[in-house]
């Protein structure tokens, strides 16, 4: 894959769950496949159903597209949000440990992902465990996106001919994939690799345990705006949260002490759909309003998301899910100093 030395980004994904033992210790949801399976008899309507917050599947359908998802993938996690809504407001508890349950294989949902998607929202029990069961991408997906950056294995994004980012997006076999991206505006001097940060410069609720990517980019433009976001897709949801950092590069003195950078705003935004909610959001924060040489000023964006309440298992890689109802935090990070070196961050934590 190409290389632009021109152009290197720093990519960095924290990844810091903390669980306890207790977390995966869960009481056997009694006759609630029973249950399912009357539900199941009856079916859902999907012209007719609404989600939590009183959405139709064409209200959902815009909004996803809205969001950028395909046209194809609209339709599925508008369909798939109404189904986790039904059995939710039926007051359903499924429980995928049944031993009755058969398995799927990874070769059929690679071979058949339609069938697979069409299995899941026909209720059936074998896709649905399958399904909530495996994620490769979000068990593996942060270590995989730093390999790539670090080897610079990453995608130039193009607008208007020019380059203005970096992405990277791997695909599981499992169906589930993970994406990272950073863009801006970039005029650039030469690469400086004294301001690759392996931390973040301001500490925050993300933790201690990093992933670093990439390097760094030095600018003398005057203004920034830079995007950086994080995303996850799966047979049972997908999540997106981005941040838009702007900030202003200024040469207060001759020599290269002399340069700083101010913060002009930062906003954020976020999307689900799925067996998971947005139960919350922090979508404008900064820390330090000027950066020099060496110090950098930050933005971020924080979203809590929430598991749907009915569906538990004790397996399975996507241990935030575990747990039904369980939230966990989602941020993304950018830094940038008064020389213009940029880095973004990932980072979750429960």
């Amino acid at each position: 894959m190409k290389k632009r030395l021109s152009l290197s980004v720093i990519f960095m994904v924290i990844f810091t769950l903390f669980f306890s033992e207790m977390d995966f210790v869960q009481a056997k949801p009694q006759n609630s496949n029973a249950e399912f399976n009357a539900f199941k008899e009856k079916g859902i309507d999907y012209e007719k159903a609404k989600n939590n917050k009183g959405q139709t599947k064409k209200q959902l359908v815009e909004k996803f597209i809205g969001e950028g998802l395909s046209q194809k993938d609209a339709q599925y996690y508008a369909k798939l949000e109404l189904m986790v809504s039904e059995i939710e407001k039926a007051g359903i508890l499924i429980d995928l440990d049944d031993e009755n349950i058969p398995e799927v294989s990874n070769d059929f949902v690679r071979s058949s992902p339609n069938e697979f998607r069409e299995r899941i929202l026909g209720l059936d029990l074998a896709a649905l465990k399958k399904a909530y069961g495996d994620n490769m991408g979000w068990l593996e997906g942060n270590d995989d996106l730093n390999q790539a950056f670090n080897n610079e294995q990453y995608i130039d994004v193009i607008e208007n001919g020019e380059v203005v980012g970096q992405k990277v997006e791997i695909k599981y076999p499992d169906g589930s994939t993970v994406k990272a991206t950073l863009t801006g505006s970039v005029e650039n001097d030469e690469d400086n690799e004294n301001n690759v940060e392996p931390n973040t410069y301001h500490t925050g609720p993300w933790g201690s345990s990093y992933y670093r990517f990439g390097g760094s980019t030095n600018s003398t433009a005057t203004s920034h705006g830079r995007t950086a976001q994080w995303e996850y897709k799966s047979s049972t949801h997908f999540a997106k949260i981005n941040d838009v950092f702007k900030y202003r590069i200024r040469h207060l003195s001759p020599d290269y002490t002399g340069w700083v950078a101010d913060v002009i705003s930062d906003d954020g935004a976020s999307s689900s759909g799925g067996l998971i909610t947005v139960d919350d959001e922090w979508l404008s924060n900064t820390q330090g309003s000027r950066a020099y040489y060496n110090t950098y000023i930050q933005g971020y964006t924080r979203v809590r998301f929430k598991t749907s309440t009915s569906f538990t298992a004790t397996y399975g890689p996507l241990s935030i899910s575990a747990s039904p109802g369980n939230t966990w935090h989602q941020f993304v990070i950018i830094e940038a100093n008064g020389q213009g070196a940029v880095n973004a961050y990932a980072a979750q934590f429960r």
